[in-house]
């Protein structure tokens, strides 16, 4: 009996994903055909700012494509299965919440700290707060739904009404930086409005009091480019009643924060 060895190679698409690595022996033994199974076990793809979502992809080598008489080999077949985070297989997910109002209360400003310690109370980990404009990156093993949930309902207690929380991935926030439409406008003059929802295919349409700003619809999120700067900006956008605001240096500070904390993590991982 001979066997030689001949792994696929792993061709797939995604950027981040779980593997089924089936690994069987195929030879060919006095003119009869034996496969064995030689080893089963999952391998984990990872890359932190680009959580799948559930799409059943596979690439299997099949046993016909494995027949040639003379020439058995080892066969490596993958199927894939894309999470919903795939971090959740080695470290917890990684999320960016935006309060929409600071100013909780009536007596003033939201403490970050306290925030901070909110945020501890939840379950949640490695909290970091950024300026005082409500910016929290954290880890929470939940979903993006559960972690605003949560944050508000704390919120609310706190300040005796509503507050509004957007809530967003870490590869989210990255995608949104990337996907700025006016680079050219400086960081401080042009922002992101955060929703929790696409904006309405009206948006545009429905402005008010526009004079040398550029506007362009996101994922969810609007993107405004302030000429003059916001200061002397007469600007109303409807479907941003219910978001909120952050320029382009906030995110990519909140990014770079998000990065960090996941290599901080996967290091400890290892």
């Amino acid at each position: 009996m001979k066997c030689s060895s001949n792994p696929c190679n792993d061709q797939g698409s995604g950027p981040s994903q779980t593997r089924l690595v089936l690994l069987w022996n195929l030879c060919l033994v006095e003119g009869q055909i034996h496969l064995s199974l030689i080893h089963c076990g999952l391998q984990v793809l990872l890359n932190p700012l680009h959580p799948g979502k559930p799409n059943l992809a596979g690439c299997c080598d099949t046993l016909a494509s494995s027949l040639r008489l003379g020439a058995p080999s080892h066969r490596v077949g993958f199927l894939r299965l894309p999470l919903r985070d795939p971090l959740h297989l080695s470290v917890m997910p990684i999320y960016v919440a935006l309060l929409r109002a600071v100013n909780v209360g009536g007596t003033g400003k939201l403490p970050m700290a306290e925030l901070k310690s909110m945020c501890e109370a939840e379950g949640f980990a490695q909290v970091q707060t950024y300026i005082a404009s409500g910016n929290v990156v954290l880890d929470a093993d939940c979903t993006e739904q559960q972690l605003k949930s949560a944050l508000e309902r704390r919120l609310a207690s706190y300040a005796g009404k509503p507050v509004d929380v957007i809530v967003r991935t870490a590869r989210e926030m990255t995608e949104v930086l990337a996907n700025n439409p006016f680079p050219e406008s400086p960081g401080n003059r042009t922002v992101a409005i955060f929703l929790d929802e696409a904006p309405p295919a009206d948006t545009l349409t429905q402005i008010k009091g526009r004079k040398d700003e550029q506007l362009q619809l996101g994922r969810r999120e609007i993107y405004v480019a302030y000429g003059a700067g916001m200061g002397s900006s007469k600007l109303r956008i409807p479907a941003a009643a219910q978001g909120t605001a952050r320029n382009i240096n906030t995110i990519a500070q909140l990014v770079e924060m998000a990065t960090a904390r996941h290599e901080v993590a996967t290091r400890e991982k290892r």
